[in-house]
């Protein structure tokens, strides 16, 4: 078996755990599956964005208004007619999800074949495996290992191809008139590489493809086709070119793939592909709907610009709360600014229109990849959920407003304890600690706080617009980061030696103006920023208290 439509290729779980799923299977469970619970978390937005919310878009029609989409989303499942339209979709292009199809391999390029004869390891296609350029610090395999993997594996791996594959030089295929020696420069990673990937979530599967279905009054002009539609098989040759609508970029081919299945032991498996280049996105369209976006404002000399804002490894997604927040029609101060995804910003909308509950348990789920060596390596993948209120998506609910402050707070807090670090390096007269090397007293700090901000965040949820109980939230925050910042301040003093009591005299060379640094004097300074910082708590903190 290898049609996806029929074949179990995806693991999902469900009140009765988990186990894998064919697209129908998927479609037809929705309700009840609550997730997609893929081996490696860039799967899950591969899966999502590739198939599961092109065929409902393509089969059922886009919501054409809020009043139609809550109509859909009440259900909690696909309603009948819905899933009598998917079946007789999946039915109609049965043969597009084929994975060895002699003409028209799902996702594939028949007969393709590289201008050397050769084929390469599958390994190609997983990012946490060695596999020429790409060698993973903890992999433990070599290049040299065989490796298999199932149909059902090697059908999750080539969505994921398709998303994220690296940089730099592919295999040069035969009929591919840009191919030099073999071989194919210049290629960009994949169009999900670009992006810093935001994808909204409901309790289950099927609130999560409706959480990424557009809104659009002007029903599915425009949307293009999905690439299983398209209606020419694809073929060696690529081009640079626009994404010809929504359903085209979402199921985007940036590379030209083909899959060697062979049977070992009577068992049908893959340990062969190859891979070249594919169609390369010439822009990323304003209606790229699963990332946040960077505002540049114009200058004299360059107009305006929107790019993707791409996600920092290492990173707590509450960290990045003010471009999950970023809502169009805020006021928002000269320079350089951020600008949420249009599916949040749609969520905020639905709210506003009655169509979401004040305390649906919205999900923001962040996922990205680190290349290194110019884009032509995997180093690292970003993978996170927040509970993030649906309230805070309009620009008039209290909500917004409380979990900005809080994520302020925690920052400034953070680099106050760098501060206090600093200052007592400075009363033993050394230089302050470089940023980029070691772990500072705030980055403890931030991790200290890590489950305090989700707390925070999901008793907003159940708060609703409830602004008392928004109130009492703050405070409990206050009063738990106020406990964790001074234990940390308490370790780093008691770590100071005791020269840092007498302190050292520091002379600006510039304007020979003299500065005492002392331990006092910095925990003073401290616990002053503190107490600034978390204003609901009171002037009270004069103690060396530890909670």
């Amino acid at each position: 078996m290898s049609n996806i439509v029929d074949m179990p290729f995806a693991p999902a779980s469900t009140s009765n755990g988990r186990r894998s799923h064919s697209l129908t299977s998927l479609f037809d469970n929705a309700g009840q599956i609550k997730d997609i619970s893929v081996s490696f978390p860039t799967l899950a937005p591969a899966l999502l964005r590739q198939l599961l919310v092109p065929i409902v878009l393509d089969a059922l029609g886009p919501p054409g208004s809020p009043a139609e989409w809550k109509e859909r989303f009440t259900l909690g499942v696909f309603g009948r007619d819905d899933i009598k339209k998917i079946h007789a979709y999946l039915n109609e292009y049965h043969d597009r999800f084929d994975l060895f199809d002699e003409v028209r391999p799902f996702a594939q390029t028949a007969g393709l074949q590289s201008q050397t004869g050769t084929t390469k390891s599958i390994s190609l296609l997983l990012p946490h495996q060695a596999s020429g350029n790409n060698v993973p610090l903890f992999s433990n395999r070599t290049e040299g290992d065989k490796i298999t993997l199932t149909p059902a594996e090697a059908a999750l791996w080539l969505l994921h191809t398709h998303c994220w594959d690296t940089a730099a030089i592919k295999t040069g295929a035969v009929g591919d008139p840009l191919a030099t020696a073999g071989k194919t420069m210049g290629n960009p990673v994949g169009p999900l590489g670009r992006l810093g990937v935001v994808i909204p979530a409901g309790r289950n599967l099927f609130e999560t493809i409706m959480l990424n279905l557009p809104v659009l009054e002007d029903g599915d002009e425009g949307l293009g086709t999905p690439q299983w539609r398209h209606p020419e098989p694809s073929t060696a040759r690529w081009r640079s070119r626009q994404a010809a609508g929504l359903l085209d970029l979402l199921t985007w081919q940036s590379r030209r793939i083909r899959l060697f299945p062979e049977r070992i032991d009577g068992t049908l498996v893959v340990s062969q592909v190859m891979i070249a280049a594919g169609d390369r996105l010439a822009d990323i369209p304003d209606y790229e709907p699963h990332t946040t976006w960077r505002i540049e404002p114009a200058t004299k000399s360059s107009p305006a610009t929107r790019k993707p804002k791409r996600h920092t490894a290492g990173k707590a997604a509450w960290r990045g709360l003010d471009s999950l927040l970023a809502l169009r029609g805020i006021d928002r101060a000269p320079g350089p600014s951020a600008e949420t995804s249009s599916l949040l910003t749609q969520i905020g909308e639905l709210r506003v229109d009655g169509a979401l509950p004040a305390d649906f348990p919205l999900q923001a789920h962040i996922y990205g990849l680190i290349y290194g060596q110019k884009m032509a390596v995997f180093e690292d993948s970003v993978s996170d959920a927040l509970p993030l209120p649906v309230s805070a998506l309009t620009t008039t609910d209290p909500t917004r407003d409380a979990i900005l402050e809080v994520a302020e707070q925690a920052e400034n807090l953070a680099w106050a304890l760098n501060r206090l670090a600093d200052d007592l390096r400075r009363a033993q007269g050394s230089d302050q600690a470089p940023r980029d090397k070691g772990q500072r007293p705030g980055d403890i700090a931030i991790h200290g706080f890590d489950r305090w901000v989700r707390r925070f965040l999901a008793g907003l949820q159940r708060a609703g617009a409830d602004e008392n109980q928004i109130e009492a939230g703050r405070l409990a925050w206050e009063t738990a980061a106020r406990r964790v910042v001074l234990s940390i301040a308490e370790s780093v003093l008691e770590a100071s030696p005791q020269i840092v009591f007498r302190g050292h005299v520091d002379v600006d060379q510039r304007t020979d103006k003299k500065t005492i640094y002392r331990e006092s004097t910095a925990e003073k300074a401290f616990r002053a920023r503190v107490r600034k910082t978390l204003a609901r708590l009171g002037r009270g903190d004069t103690t060396k208290e530890g909670s």
